[in-house]
């Protein structure tokens, strides 16, 4: 049930001129562009002749956009990137006319038109994942990320570019594909080639996921730790691992994504020094005057430190190996 005029109050006897009532599925998104698509679209089809020719290609770009960012918005539900597929009717014009049989210049231009402003808008949409790095991880809920963010991270990248390297395999992207390449469309070329950084871009991920994977377990552990003094004991697995990613990966091995990863490691134990730190009052048990409280403070301290400490000492030694 849908209030037309939020501000109007309800009057029972005009419920039904205040109210539009309808059924609806549990997926909204896929029921709203299942309605466009089967029951919008024949109907507009068919009403052809009514209005004119304006109107009517002004109805259609109007539907046609409402489709594109319903499909938009299913990927962003699933977390990944849907490239939205031009109208049928586009690609049916098209074809119509590369088969030598009869078709307006005007209809012919209009369907050249749609399938090339869906090749911008994937251009955008894949510029924009390529882009993504682990550098911008940051945020101001959390500006200092640890290494599960990092983990996360690529793993959805790479479950994106999946998707978006299965999208552009699928028949209906490769027909648009096809028909630009006959109407010598000068998108094409740059499509392609961004195509290929897309390939490049997916098998790093992928491979990085495969390599990082081991990693999880103790980077897990260093985060979600509740004894601050049994930290040391996680430091030798989480570093020979980082050094057998380093001499075994096939695009992580190198200084960017190493100095990222070891400081998003520093970055949690930060994190956790912080905490035991907090929970420990320091600065209350400093200010006191029970020389007990001071001393425990100073232990506190101390205790922060040999942590710490410890990690450098397992990295130094690490890095003598590498």
């Amino acid at each position: 049930i849908l209030k037309i005029d939020k501000d109007k109050p309800l009057d029972v006897g005009k419920c039904q001129r205040q109210c539009i009532i309808g059924e609806c599925s549990s997926g909204v998104l896929e029921h709203a562009e299942q309605v466009a698509m089967t029951v919008l679209a024949p109907l507009l089809a068919v009403s052809k002749g009514d209005a004119s020719d304006l109107v009517q290609k002004e109805v259609d770009e109007g539907l046609s956009a409402f489709v594109a960012n319903v499909q938009i918005m299913q990927g962003h539900a699933r977390g990944t990137t849907a490239l939205p597929l031009p109208p049928d009717w586009a690609v049916a014009k098209n074809t119509t006319a590369s088969s030598g049989q009869p078709e307006g210049p005007s209809d012919a231009k209009d369907a050249i038109h749609a399938l090339e402003s869906a090749i911008i808008t994937w251009t955008k949409q894949i510029k924009a994942v390529l882009k993504e790095d682990p550098e911008g991880l940051s945020t101001d809920e959390r500006p200092h990320p640890g290494p599960v963010a990092e983990l996360d991270f690529w793993a959805a990248k790479s479950k994106n570019l999946d998707s978006i390297f299965d999208q552009l395999q699928s028949v209906r992207v490769r027909k648009v594909l096809r028909c630009l390449d006959k109407a010598q469309s000068t998108y094409n070329a740059p499509f392609a080639k961004l195509c290929k950084e897309l390939f490049h871009a997916r098998a790093e991920a992928n491979d990085n996921v495969k390599f990082l994977a081991p990693l999880r377990k103790w980077v897990e552990q260093l985060e979600d730790c509740t004894d601050y003094g049994t930290l040391p004991e996680a430091y030798p697995p989480v570093v020979h691992t980082i050094l057998l990613i380093w001499k075994g990966s096939g695009h992580y091995n190198t200084p960017t994504r190493l100095v990222v990863l070891v400081r998003e490691v520093c970055n949690a134990l930060v994190a956790q020094s912080q905490q035991y730190l907090g929970s420990m009052s320091v600065f209350e048990l400093i200010e006191s005057e029970d020389p007990n409280d001071a001393r425990g403070a100073v232990q506190a301290l101390k205790e922060t430190l040999r942590v710490l400490a410890a990690f450098k000492e397992v990295y130094l030694k690490y890095k003598d190996k590498a």
